[in-house]
């Protein structure tokens, strides 16, 4: 399996940028975000993530996409916030798109600190001027750069 990894994960990483954001969806892409972050954690795969284009497209194409606030999350928010807080506090669905992305975070930011710290600035940035052009329609923006924020935060302890 290790000389496929390289290229393995590259198409990976491309099916993710080109599968949808349809609840669908949600399995096939929870399981390619689970399988980079398996292959991320690890120190002997570190140099298949070391360019930073590759870095760089895991943090703004996937990461950050699938960090948003899911239309189920946001119901169960709108119908009791009590409960939704409890569960996101708690780590919601572990198969979610949301709980794989943080986890793919936490272990890019593990071997590449600095990296995904610039990155995840840029993106945090780019979602704090989307919320601010319409607070009532892009809260999920603000959501998102929320997640983004304390992933990175974590990273930097």
């Amino acid at each position: 399996f290790l000389p496929h990894v390289e290229k393995f994960t590259q198409l990976v990483r491309h099916r993710l940028t080109t599968v949808t954001a349809r609840k669908k969806h949600d399995g096939l892409a929870a399981t390619y975000i689970r399988f980079l972050s398996s292959l991320v954690q690890k120190q002997m795969h570190k140099p298949v993530f070391e360019a930073p284009q590759v870095l760089e497209q895991i943090m703004e194409q996937i990461i950050i996409p699938n960090i948003f606030m899911c239309d189920t999350d946001e119901d169960l928010f709108e119908d009791d916030p009590e409960v939704f807080m409890a569960a996101d506090l708690e780590g919601g669905r572990l198969d979610s798109r949301r709980n794989c992305a943080q986890a793919l975070l936490k272990n890019c930011g593990r071997h590449f600190v600095q990296q995904a710290t610039e990155i995840g600035q840029r993106g945090i940035a780019a979602l704090s001027t989307q919320y601010s052009t319409n607070k009532q329609g892009e809260f999920r923006a603000k959501d998102a750069a929320i997640h983004l924020w304390l992933g990175i935060a974590i990273q930097a302890e």
